[in-house]
């Protein structure tokens, strides 16, 4: 049903990727697509600093300082505190994660190690990225990094079964995130059922993207949608959000009424 309704649309390129956790059944729609995944890039900075909680060399409330070089204004509003403000971890994650803050995501980035960084990709299998990360400049998103929504989905299957962070670490880090604001794929899930995810826009490329758990009771399952405009012209925020809505109720719909 899927297949046949996103395909092969005209006007959007439609990328799926659903993820049964129980069973570990999975759905790919375009599946060698790949797409700019914009702020979601930010999840495996976030991880590789909650290592570094983890590991003991910080702790959440340690304060990072605001650099100039940090400040920008293009998602979020921490560029608007004046240089040398100081924040603690849990503020600048939960600015990054929750509020897609581009000045708290590249404060986190200054302060990791390449290879701290690199350490994220190398456990879940995701070792070419990091030829591009190499040679990418200070901020990442300049390099192009596109990547389908089945290889996007890693990042949240290994929180979920806590394979990179532990489980006290996963776990605040998904509540964390649980706090993001309920858009795209949330549209079209009901309120009470927890949503735990990470939206990206990239608007230069007309693309918007989210990705998550959705956690049915007893059925939880993963879905990452990747929506980019075809041809030439912006995407229409009207029809996009109508599509991801769309998305996220027939899954739902599909999961919750499996027999």
């Amino acid at each position: 049903l899927l297949t046949d309704k996103y395909e092969k649309r005209n006007d959007y390129m439609v990328s799926i990727y659903f993820e049964y956790f129980p069973t570990g059944a999975n759905i790919s729609i375009n599946k060698d697509e790949k797409v700019w995944p914009a702020s979601l890039i930010k999840i495996p900075v976030a991880m590789a600093i909650m290592k570094k909680v983890q590991d003991n060399k910080w702790k959440l409330t340690n304060e990072l300082v605001i650099l100039d070089d940090d400040k920008d204004s293009e998602y979020g509003d921490l560029y608007k505190t004046p240089t040398g403000s100081t924040f603690t971890i849990q503020r600048f994650l939960e600015e990054s994660l929750i509020d897609s803050d581009n000045t708290a995501h590249f404060v986190l980035l200054r302060n990791l190690d390449g290879s701290e960084l690199e350490d994220v990709y190398v456990h879940l299998g995701m070792d070419d990225v990091i030829d591009a990360l190499k040679k990418a400049p200070s901020k990442i998103q300049e390099v192009d990094n596109r990547i389908t929504a089945k290889r996007y989905s890693i990042f949240f299957r290994s929180l979920y079964n806590a394979t990179y962070l532990d489980q006290k670490h996963s776990e605040i880090f998904l509540s964390i995130l649980s706090k993001a604001p309920r858009d795209l794929v949330g549209g079209g899930l009901p309120q009470e059922v927890p949503f735990v995810h990470k939206t990206g826009i990239r608007v230069d490329e007309a693309v918007r993207a989210d990705s998550g758990i959705v956690y049915v009771p007893g059925r939880p399952y993963l879905l990452t949608v990747m929506i980019q405009k075809k041809g030439k012209g912006e995407l229409v925020e009207e029809e996009v959000n109508k599509l991801f809505k769309q998305i996220g109720e027939e899954v739902y719909t599909y999961v919750t009424q499996a027999r």
